[in-house]
């Protein structure tokens, strides 16, 4: 699912929608999605406010969550990859009304996020606690050495665990020494000869007499209406404190040479033109510019930033020096060489459609006079992109995931590490405390988003939403008690929405019957109706050839020009979502072909794993209802290449 995230943005053009671009400013839209097999398999619910389309997820953990999109990536990932026909109901609002309602749906985002951000930071106090504890208790001369992960460090140091091989980046030409000794000598010439040194003493200072104290789970017990307000925690500030003196010390004294984590690629999309190589020294100089006033900065996470611009600045140096393209490889780990059985059939064609997208934004960045560092990382991320992609298809493997956030952060494990001055006792219990802490806050927020079919889904939790705006809004209007709440929300929904649907309504909860409520009680002024892929697919061909050629050559798996099975899709071998006559049949050779590979899985579970009994499983489930008139599954895709 994350890689099909990272994909939609390279075919944006190719599925705009005028209505989503232009969307009013007083139109609410509710969305149905139709059912298919995986994710929201009875269906599933957005509500859209223009650009921004929210929807609630159920993840792995069994919590639900709130997700902005882009619409456009939004309908791109349902209706085309995920093979889902979308209704939309469109609400006539007043100005007001949309913004009040768009505001709680984003205060909600942010409030969970940020929920969910904390529950990670304790995760990461555990974590600190136990190297603590285990560097403490293993001899220095143990084999066992405990690392500790560090953010953005792998684009300066090599790991002292695992020495790597030196990077794209010329040591000759570009050596550490030579290439910041102009950035060295403008701080010296601006802050003194000892400001450096100064400074590393006194961040080893700091990191040795730092006391390390865990949040206390019951100062953060967690609400969905307001937003946690906690303080730096003890991995955060040890971390923070880390990278800034390893970004003093780098700077101070750099290595002899870069590790192995840049890299570029031959041919014609990389080379640089004399007048790009310009416009790079400009931005190097905006760079260092930018380096000067953040080592003197406040902020207690400067130390990391400080380090993903000499990276930049690093690769910048080396992509002018070589007339091409090197940027920092921002993947989380180093490439993978395991052959693919199978790669994805439609690497060649994304990487076409990525390599088009990196051009235009390289011309971009070029022709504007701005230089914004928004528009660099964009033109880094795409070029991290392309040339995982080409190494993908060339090594015959599985490409690495994008990041989810597009900026350089690989990790690097180190050992020797300066460590606060600490008594053994002190940091069992501090574990301790940490351990519950992270334990009681997980509770907390499972207890207040926990998944529940009937009570806390996709549906269930939009409305609960609206419900709760409204009921605020009208309270600070009428200055009214809580305990008015039901008659309040329910009032101010019908004055401001034409009606109201009640969250706890009995049949609410199910999809499709969400929708017919919304068109039945909101004032619904238009509804339209956004096929399929594949229903958009055969009405085109339907306009060429007869009916009866397209029914025999795209009902079914084998001979569809429209459909190539997804990894993740059961096996089937007739589709059933546009016939109900020929419904049950199909189902009955659907359903043999579901016991087929669950018996073909079993038989070779011992040297292919479960995917295939899995999968044939699903294939069982999803044709059951088939033959009963009903259509659940409608097949998925993986990629769709610009214009299809």
């Amino acid at each position: 699912m994350k890689y099909l995230l990272l994909i939609t943005t390279v075919v944006l053009v190719c599925f705009a929608d005028a209505d989503i671009l232009s969307a009013s400013t007083k139109t609410i839209k509710y969305i149905y999605i139709e059912a298919n097999e995986g994710d929201s398999a009875a269906g599933h619910t957005a509500i859209r406010f223009g650009k921004d389309t929210f929807h609630f997820q159920h993840e792995p953990s069994g919590l639900i969550r709130i997700k902005r999109f882009d619409s456009l990536n939004f309908d791109y990932l349902y209706s085309q990859l995920g093979n889902r026909g979308l209704k939309e109901s469109w609400i006539s609002v007043s100005d007001d009304t949309y913004a009040l309602i768009f505001d709680g749906f984003s205060q909600f985002l942010l409030i969970q996020d940020e929920q969910f951000n904390l529950l990670e930071t304790l995760r990461k106090d555990v974590t600190f606690y136990e190297f603590l504890l285990q560097r403490n208790q293993l001899p220095t001369s143990s084999e066992k050495i405990s690392s500790y992960p560090l953010r953005g460090l792998a684009y300066l140091f090599t790991s002292d665990l695992d020495q790597q091989a030196l990077s794209v980046i010329n040591p000759a030409a570009d050596n550490p020494d030579k290439l910041f000794s102009n950035l060295k000598n403008r701080i010296n010439d601006k802050f003194g000869e000892n400001y450096l040194s100064e400074r590393i003493t006194s961040a080893q200072d700091l990191l040795r007499k730092n006391r390390p104290l865990s949040l206390r789970s019951a100062e953060y017990k967690p609400s969905k209406d307001s937003y946690p307000a906690y303080g730096i925690s003890t991995s955060t500030l040890f971390e923070d404190s880390l990278l800034a003196l390893y970004a003093l010390e780098y700077i101070n004294a750099p290595l002899s040479s870069f590790p192995d984590s840049y890299w570029s690629m031959p041919g014609d999309s990389f080379r640089l033109s004399f007048d790009e190589t310009v416009v790079l020294r400009l931005y190097a100089e905006k760079i260092e510019n930018d380096l000067l006033d953040l080592i003197s900065s406040s902020r207690s996470d400067w130390g990391y930033a400080f380090i993903l611009g000499l990276a930049r600045l690093a690769s910048i140096h080396a992509s002018i020096s070589s007339g091409t393209f090197v940027f920092p490889d921002i993947f989380s780990s180093a490439p993978s060489h395991k052959i693919s059985k199978k790669p994805p059939e439609y690497l060649k064609s994304y990487r076409g459609d990525v390599e088009k997208l990196f051009q235009k934004r390289r011309k971009e960045f070029f022709e504007s006079l701005e230089m914004r560092e928004s528009d660099y990382a964009a033109l880094e991320y795409l070029g991290n992109n392309f040339m995982e992609l080409d190494r993908a298809i060339n090594e015959g493997v599985i490409p690495r995931d994008l990041p989810e956030i597009p900026v350089p952060s690989r990790l690097l494990r180190r050992s020797s590490l300066p460590l606060p001055e600490f008594d053994q006792k002190e940091v069992e219990a501090e574990l301790e405390i940490a351990r519950l802490t992270e334990k009681e806050y997980g509770l907390l927020l499972s207890e207040l988003y926990n998944y529940d079919l009937f009570k806390r889904n996709c549906v269930t939790e939009i409305f609960n939403i609206i419900d709760g705006v409204l009921q605020k809004d009208a309270m600070l209007k009428e200055n009214a008690a809580s305990t008015l709440k039901t008659g309040l929300a329910k009032d101010n929904s019908v004055k401001r929405l034409g009606g109201y649907v009640d969250p706890a309504g009995k049949l609410s909860f199910i999809p499709f019957v969400s929708s017919g409520e919304v068109d039945a009680c909101y004032s619904v002024t238009e509804k339209r109706v956004k096929r399929s892929y594949r229903s958009e697919r055969l009405a085109e061909m339907k306009q060429r050839e007869s009916s009866l050629t397209v029914f025999l050559r795209e009902s079914n798996t084998i001979t569809s020009t429209i459909y190539s099975r997804s990894p993740n899709d059961s096996p089937f071998i007739f589709f059933t979502d546009d016939t109900v006559l020929f419904r049950p049949l199909f189902g009955i050779f659907n359903l043999m072909a579901g016991v087929g590979e669950t018996l073909v899985g079993v038989i070779t579970l011992p040297f292919e794993g479960s995917k295939r009994v899995y999968l044939g499983a699903k294939g069982i489930l999803f044709s059951l209802p088939e033959l009963f008139f009903i259509n659940i599954r409608k097949g998925s895709l993986e990629y769709l290449p610009e214009g299809g």
